[in-house]
Order: C-alpha cells, then structure tokens, then sequence
C-alpha cells in the first residue's frame, strides 16, 4: 500500500493498464471454473456415499440369496432322503428279497454327472448355477429270485 502512496498519478495509471492488459490475457479463462470444481466435487462426493450405500445394499441381497439358496438345497435333500428311505422300505415290501434305492442325480463342479451322490449333505452354494445342481433322481433295483430248474 505505501509503493502506491508515493507514486504519482501518471505512474498509477501505467500500472493500472499493465495491470489490466495482463487481466486481458486471461479473458478466455472460464471465471466460473472454481465455482464448478466445486459443485461437481460435491456432486462427486454423493454420487460415492450412494455407490457405497448401493454396495452395502448389494452385499447384503447376495448374503440373502445365499442363505434362502441353502435352506432350499438343505430342503430338497431332507426330503429325498425322507423319499428314498420310503422308496427301499416298500420296494422291499413288495419284492422280498429284493433292494431298491433312489439316486439323486447331481452336477458335480465341473459339470459332469454325479451318478451316487444320495448320501451327501447339501454343498456349498454355486450362486451361477444354481439351478442346475440337481439333473434327476436314478432308480437302482436288484432283486434274487429263485425259480426251479427242471431237466
């Protein structure tokens, strides 16, 4: 403040329009560039509290599906052992001496068949394909009968 005290009037001017040429090289600068950093770093801050808010609630759905997903494969299996020790009982009942048994049928992880898988517990979930873990149920029957030879 006290450089502009002592100059002169002439002297002020000058530096005024060397002041105000140095402005004019600066005229094609966006004035409102801060103002815009500002408002989309905001923008930018919520737009991450969301996306983590969105992350939190995806996790949680996933958790979810999982859980119900083995509650249903622990269901099925319950109840085709329930199904299969049934099937054995009157099989044999009806063929004496014979011996039936139900097979379920199941995708191992690489995709191959898996012919004797009754006696298994229920498998970690496979959350692409989880419908098809299960490919059928085999019937396996044997039964020893005697019948008389004659010559």
């Amino acid at each position: 403040m006290s450089w502009y005290k002592r100059r002169n009037i002439k002297e002020l001017h000058k530096a005024l329009h060397r002041c105000h040429d140095q402005l004019q090289q600066f005229s094609h600068v966006n004035k409102k560039a801060l103002d815009q950093y500002i408002n989309f770093t905001e923008q930018r801050e919520e737009l991450q509290k969301r996306q983590a808010e969105l992350d939190a609630g995806d996790e949680k759905i996933r958790e979810l599906i999982s859980v119900l997903d083995q509650r249903k494969d622990e269901s099925i299996e319950r109840t085709f052992k329930g199904v299969a020790r049934h099937f054995r009982e009157v099989f044999s009942e009806l063929v004496p001496r014979g011996h039936g048994h139900l097979v379920m049928m199941k995708k191992k992880d690489g995709g191959h068949d898996d012919d004797e898988d009754d006696e298994d517990g229920p498998r970690k979930a496979n959350p692409e394909g989880r419908v098809e873990k299960y490919i059928g149920v085999k019937v396996k029957a044997s039964a020893f009968l005697l019948c008389p030879f004659y010559l």
